[in-house]
């Protein structure tokens, strides 16, 4: 099952991410923020683009879990289907 990130609103005078720009350049000022892509790939599937979504949750799993166990083994195999998309 896909892990859904919080969504949370943006602090008070900051501006909200609303677009993927904002998303990228998010993830290229702190590209070890899983939540921020969590986030990004919730808002992927909102708009219709799943693989990428998947590609990003997948990534997330591998990178966060132990090798060898069936989590990394589960995002190993996740990430090969939505790489071959």
């Amino acid at each position: 099952p896909a892990r859904r990130a919080d969504r949370r609103p943006a602090p008070a005078g900051g501006p909200a991410v609303s677009d993927e720009s904002a998303f990228l350049d998010t993830l290229k000022t702190n590209p070890a923020d899983d939540t921020a892509r969590l986030v990004y790939s919730d808002w992927l599937d909102d708009r219709g683009d799943g693989h990428r979504a998947a590609y990003l949750r997948a990534v997330v799993d591998l990178t966060t879990s132990a090798g060898g166990t069936l989590v990394y083994n589960e995002a190993a195999a996740r990430l090969f289907t939505a790489v071959a998309h």
